[in-house]
């Protein structure tokens, strides 16, 4: 009867490990962040677009990594950003002049790299 006890506990664990790991690579899960994921606000352009950038971002995993981005690129004055993270890419637009290396350096400092692609 022990032993019953004892492998229905072992199945039980690797169900949930399954299903923990299965939402884990669908970018689901709360990898660095907890198992809350944080909706940053949306943010819109005061003006038109003057433009964008493509940029390449490394490091981000889940949900709660996009939202960081995000969040860290938003913060900038005339800048509104969205991550794709299955393609990890964050596409920047701006309504006047925008530096990317500031673009760049909010972003390292939010713990991720990247390179602008266009």
């Amino acid at each position: 009867m022990g032993t019953v006890i004892v492998v229905l506990l072992i199945a039980a664990a690797v169900i949930l490990a399954a299903v923990s790991s299965a939402k884990h690579f669908r970018g689901e899960g709360g990898c660095c962040g907890g198992a809350s994921v944080p909706k940053p606000k949306k943010k819109k352009l005061d003006g038109q677009a003057l433009g964008r950038y493509v940029l390449r971002v490394e490091g981000m995993t889940c949900a709660h990594c996009k939202a960081k981005v995000e969040e860290a690129v938003n913060s900038l004055d005339g800048a509104a950003c969205r991550v794709q993270l299955k393609k990890k890419q964050a596409v920047i637009e701006y309504d006047r002049p925008l530096d990317v290396e500031a673009v760049l350096l909010k972003i390292q400092k939010a713990g991720y790299s990247a390179e602008l692609l266009k």
